[in-house]
């Protein structure tokens, strides 16, 4: 089969519109993170966008630590021919678009731009991605402030940022992810940030079973209010120990290349069950349910994902050449994590349908 043909079946086995048909905005917030090296042409954005991601964040741009600026801004973000289709897809479907600055092992800047007195070329070229990209807003990731001092820098820092972006005339959308721990809620709040930010994306990875510690009331007592900012992280890749990784992709691929059929209904649901394939945990099909149950449950505003490119986005020849039928493609992407977002958010819709508007049409 041709990869073409292969990717169509993907995003078509997803869209559950019809016609030109959009779903209307979700009220639980899906962010996904997506970085520079999934980013390719060949990635399914809309595919994505039909199933209930409402912000994607692209991974990521530096701060230059000698002059302050922003680095890597085109070799970290698709080009603008590219840049413009997506800009348009995702105004289809009403999704956000928002670029992360920093990062894991690109955040090294941070201590020095938040104690900065001469912050105006970063601010600069800040507003300027922002106006040229059509931005929605930006995602301040600093891994990690350590001392009571970063957070109250972080704070003011986050202040000039939306003050230089509200100048452009369109209010950005700002968030930051933080690090889930007693004293991290705590420096948030006592800093300001809470109020300074629209989200806070508490990086909760792992197994369902590890929420109930990075979850419970001592870990989240210093959001108050603002507990309604924070999303919950779903990690959509797999460990088997502290320093060896991989995507849920390759978890499912290998799986599924063990299995002499590997697209029979019985396989498919084992996968959904599954935290464990090959000695890697990982959060699966259900895991990603019963974490958006605690997500909501909790008043959270929602989840975010780390990260896109990680889930099934196609599969290799060598499990392909298996299936004999569109119907078994369609099996062997049931299993996408993607889809199992879109199934619960779904199910979430048909137990609550939105209220008619006192405006509408009709005799409410």
């Amino acid at each position: 089969m041709k990869p073409t043909y292969i990717l169509l079946c993907f995003v078509l086995l997803f869209c559950s519109c019809s016609g030109t048909s959009v779903p209307p905005p979700q009220p639980f917030n899906v962010f996904g993170y997506l970085p520079e090296y999934r980013a390719n042409k060949l990635f399914p954005y809309e595919t994505f966008f039909a199933n209930g991601l409402t912000h994607l964040i692209f991974f990521s741009v530096e701060i230059n630590n000698s002059t302050l600026g922003i680095d890597y801004i085109e070799e970290r973000l698709p080009p603008m021919e590219e840049w413009n289709k997506i800009r348009e897809l995702a105004d289809k479907y009403n999704v956000k678009l928002m670029v992360c600055v920093g990062g894991s092992d690109r955040s090294e800047a941070y201590p020095t731009l938040v104690r900065s007195n001469h912050t105006e070329n970063f601010f600069s070229q800040l507003k300027s991605l922002y106006v040229d990209r059509k931005l929605d807003g930006f995602d301040f990731n600093w891994e990690y402030p350590a001392l009571e001092e970063d957070y109250r820098k972080m704070n003011e820092f986050l202040i000039k940022a939306r003050a230089a972006l509200n100048s452009t005339g369109r209010p950005p959308i700002v968030s930051m992810p933080a690090h889930p721990h007693p004293t991290t809620s705590s420096f948030l709040r006592l800093s300001g940030i809470n109020d300074a930010v629209d989200y806070i994306h508490w990086m909760a990875y792992g197994t369902v079973e590890r929420l109930s510690v990075l979850m419970q009331p001592l870990v989240l007592e210093g959001f108050y209010d603002n507990i309604k900012k924070l999303t919950l992280g779903l990690d959509f890749y797999a460990t088997n120990g502290p320093q060896n990784a991989t995507t849920y992709s390759e978890v499912v691929v290998r799986a599924l290349m063990q299995s002499e059929k590997p697209a029979t209904d019985e396989v498919v649901q084992r996968l959904k069950e599954s935290s464990n394939e090959g000695g890697f945990d990982f959060t699966g099909y259900y895991g990603v349910q019963k974490k958006m149950d605690r997500a909501r449950q909790a008043n959270f505003t929602g989840v975010m994902i780390w990260e896109l490119g990680q889930d099934i986005l196609s599969y290799p020849p060598e499990v392909l050449k298996k299936a004999t039928d569109d119907a078994t493609i369609e099996k062997l992407y049931n299993v996408s994590l993607m889809r199992s977002i879109h199934e619960k958010l779904t199910e979430w819709k048909k137990a609550d349908p939105p209220k008619k508007d006192i405006n509408e049409e009709g005799d409410l």
